[in-house]
């Protein structure tokens, strides 16, 4: 088995979860998903178990949401820990340390990214409606965003949310050796983009095994609704890029601009402010 592992880094989790189902298919033995280790720790955000026990050399992590200052700290830093007191993991910490930056086994990082104002659609309807609840504080968030009327609910998102996704997103561009990807160039380009992407990973899945995975994991094939169908209480509401026009009203625009108008432009999604 090969020593090299793999992250998949990205800042929201729909769509994500779609391309880790594919690589948990592609290698199953490698995978290991993400799961909330503890609930109720991080001030009821709960505690992802990558931040808990040691990474494994070889294996295929299958979504982490993180900074890259964030990531590396985990990954290199023996003396790294969360803000609570109670998370700090001695254990995770050396093992990862004396793997990584000792023996320096090799690890391979991809992060996807996806148009800001189509991750916060995403995020308020998730929230919103068809993610599980898993933390104290969805649970919370849940219950706002039921208080509020659509346009306030995804201001709130917007203004108290949304900053986590964009400081991810916005710290690993032009990240030198990790390969930077679009979310929305995987729509309609399904095979050629996963051909790359097991290439890229070196993961061994013959061509027409990696060819059906993709075909029995594409959005109409997973949700039995053709891309552009909605349904709000499923965790792959809708399968396409843009959706955010629909929703944006000159208020959420205005403010939108403002926090995040440069960050469009970084990521390549607009050349200027007049969108």
């Amino acid at each position: 088995m090969t020593n090299l592992t793999i992250f998949h880094i990205t800042h929201w989790k729909a769509g994500s979860q779609w391309i880790a189902e594919i690589l948990k298919n592609c290698a199953p033995e490698r995978f290991v998903p993400m799961a909330i280790a503890n609930p109720h720790g991080m001030g009821g955000r709960g505690i992802l178990n990558f931040y808990v026990y040691p990474v494994n050399p070889g294996n295929i992590y299958g979504t982490v949401y993180l900074t890259q200052s964030q990531f590396r700290s985990i990954i290199y830093d023996p003396f790294w820990q969360t803000k609570e007191p109670e998370g700090y993991y001695f254990r995770r910490a050396v093992i990862n340390w004396w793997n990584y930056r000792i023996k320096k086994n090799t690890c391979r990082s991809f992060v996807v990214i996806r148009d800001l104002r189509d991750t916060l659609i995403s995020l308020y309807f998730s929230a919103k409606f068809s993610h599980k609840i898993i933390t104290d504080q969805l649970a919370e968030l849940r219950q706002k965003l039921n208080d509020l009327d659509e346009e306030d609910g995804i201001m709130y998102m917007l203004t108290d949310v949304l900053p986590s996704s964009a400081n991810i997103q916005a710290s690993w561009i032009g990240t030198p050796d990790v390969l930077m990807l679009k979310y929305d160039d995987i729509l309609g380009n399904e095979f050629a983009f996963f051909e790359n992407l097991i290439d890229y990973c070196e993961i061994n899945v013959e061509k027409g095994r990696l060819h059906e995975i993709v075909r029995y994991n594409i959005f109409e094939a997973a949700t039995g609704r053709k891309p552009g169908q909605e349904d709000v209480n499923a965790h792959l509401r809708k399968g396409i890029a843009g959706d955010w026009k629909n929703y944006f009203s000159d208020k959420i625009k205005t403010e939108f601009k403002k926090n995040y108008g440069e960050l469009l432009i970084r990521t390549g999604y607009e050349t200027s402010l007049n969108w």
